[in-house]
């Protein structure tokens, strides 16, 4: 292999492991990670006995980017159990605070996306795109026969 290829490769890889390195102190995701377990645990969503040793019950993950808690200083996330058929709720970060917010409360989690969007100067789209996906996660959660959004 000649020594141009072995640079380009090496530039390809460390291109790649910087995009996704972490922002966020392990603290930071610990207590997150902690806060998101106590809200399923209030909302009778996880079982206490289940939580006694680790908190590893908890999903975090970005709506948009699809990335686990920790990768982004701002994002709105998705929050579930990790069993199936679990309901999802809405976390919002900015920097290093934080809320939980229970998709129950629609109306209320509307706004607070909006808002989030309109502070970080979201396009359209991408905030048409929270919307989408947070409706949808609303219906998964309480309606029984769920219909995605825009099919009758």
């Amino acid at each position: 292999m000649t020594y141009k290829k072995m640079i380009i490769i090496v530039l390809i890889f460390s291109f790649t492991s910087s995009y996704a390195q972490k922002v966020d102190s392990d603290s930071l995701i610990g207590a997150i990670r902690k806060d998101v377990t106590v809200f399923f645990l209030k909302k009778e969503i996880l079982n206490k006995n289940l939580v006694k040793e680790n908190l590893d019950y908890v999903l975090i993950n970005e709506i948009n980017k699809k990335r686990i808690i920790g990768f982004d200083k701002i994002g709105i996330y998705s929050i579930s159990v990790f069993q199936s058929h679990s309901e999802k709720h809405i976390l919002i970060k900015e920097n290093s605070s934080y809320k939980i917010l229970d998709i129950q409360d629609i109306e209320f989690v509307i706004k607070e996306v909006m808002d989030f969007s309109s502070r970080y100067k979201f396009t359209k789209n991408e905030m048409l795109s929270y919307l989408k996906k947070i409706i949808q996660f609303y219906d998964g959660n309480y309606n029984q026969e769920y219909t995605s959004i825009g099919k009758e």
